[in-house]
């Protein structure tokens, strides 16, 4: 995990997506790269080869595209995964603002708490003193009104606890659900394509055998030199 992704919400995920970001880049790279070094290297290269060898280079050379087209297909995939994905960052806000809720909820409850004991002690004090009918009307008052709220708090509170409950619950199966989707979504579109380029794979390596050995004069004189020289015998 990046330094400064600890000072941002959902750390994890950000760093995951930002990787995944990263690896579709290197994906697009790579395949204007090939496409570059295929369509254009590779075919001048076998044009200045042998003419022996330059017809199954040139067969070779055929599957090329097939290859950019599968290679697209594979980057499509990653780029599918990377949204899918990234769906756990949705499901990561939805809970976050439920958590806020209920945090409101508590600070509500905490806070109606105090108020209704303030009042209480208010009324405590009036009633002691009991010099003073209005004071003592307005302390009860305080007091009926203070404790209703707290009430009413409470309940919400109580009500917010039991939703957070099922929310937790909820949220484990759904991030934990998303993230198999994800991974199996992409492990299957990629098993077909990887099958693809497996027998793409095995094409050109039939098509390959099929180059011959280049007849080279030199290389059999050469050989008949070599030959003679180990028949010499040795001067001792």
């Amino acid at each position: 995990m990046s330094f400064f992704s600890k000072f941002r919400a959902f750390p994890e995920w950000r760093d995951a997506s930002s990787n995944l970001e990263d690896a579709v880049k290197s994906d697009k790279k790579f395949i204007e790269a090939f496409v570059k070094s295929t369509e254009t290297s590779f075919v001048e290269f076998v044009r200045k080869q042998h003419e022996q060898i330059n017809d199954p280079l040139f067969r070779v050379a055929d599957k090329f595209p097939t290859i950019k087209q599968a290679r697209g297909t594979e980057c499509n995939n990653l780029i599918k995964f990377k949204e899918d994905f990234d769906k756990i960052k949705t499901i990561w806000d939805d809970f976050e603002t439920k958590k806020k809720a209920h945090a409101k909820v508590t600070e509500n409850c905490e806070k109606s708490k105090k108020n209704a004991e303030k009042a209480e002690q208010n009324l405590t004090k009036a009633r002691a003193r009991s010099t003073n009918e209005i004071e003592l009307q307005k302390a009860e008052n305080n007091f009926d009104i203070a404790s209703r709220q707290k009430q009413v708090d409470i309940a919400n509170f109580e009500e917010s606890e039991r939703n957070m409950a099922f929310a937790i619950k909820e949220y484990k199966v759904q991030l934990f659900q998303q993230i198999l989707v994800s991974i199996s979504n992409y492990a299957s579109s990629n098993t077909t394509n990887s099958a693809s380029l497996y027998q793409i794979g095995e094409d050109m390596k039939l098509t390959a055998s099929t180059i011959p050995t280049p007849e080279d004069p030199t290389v059999r004189d050469l050989t008949t030199q070599l030959q003679a020289l180990r028949a010499e015998p040795i001067d001792q």
